[in-house]
């Protein structure tokens, strides 16, 4: 193979999508792709410490959790640190969507704003 075919055969791989239309094997890589993705979505700790620079790069660039397990039991996860001060940020903002609305509901007495700055010196 000639320099130029090498370096097609280069740009095909780094490109899959145009790579599956020119070769008659999409099925076979999508299965493969599949069962890579579940086996580095659920990995023993064992695993995990032989592989972790990959377990790390593949949470943060599928964005998706890697479990990690032992005794077939679930201990952990590796996310994304972006994702997970997302997550915390979607939880902080439920739990005072919650208490506002408590709060709302709830039944008493109102005060006034005068009152409020009367009672802060303001």
């Amino acid at each position: 193979m000639s320099a130029r075919g090498n370096a097609r055969a280069v740009v095909d791989r780094a490109r899959p999508s145009l790579w599956r239309c020119r070769f008659e094997c999409s099925t076979e890589l999508e299965n493969l792709y599949d069962w890579y993705k579940s086996y580095m979505s659920n990995l023993s700790v064992s695993e995990a410490r032989e592989r972790l620079a990959d377990v790390i790069d593949q949470a943060r660039r599928q964005h998706e959790p890697v479990y990690l397990h032992r005794r077939g039991k679930r201990l952990a996860a590796v996310i994304d640190a972006e994702d997970l001060d997302r997550l915390i940020e979607l939880a902080e903002d439920a739990i005072d969507i919650a208490e506002a609305r408590t709060a709302l509901e709830a039944e008493g007495e109102s005060i006034s704003w005068d009152e409020v700055r009367a009672d802060l010196g303001l």
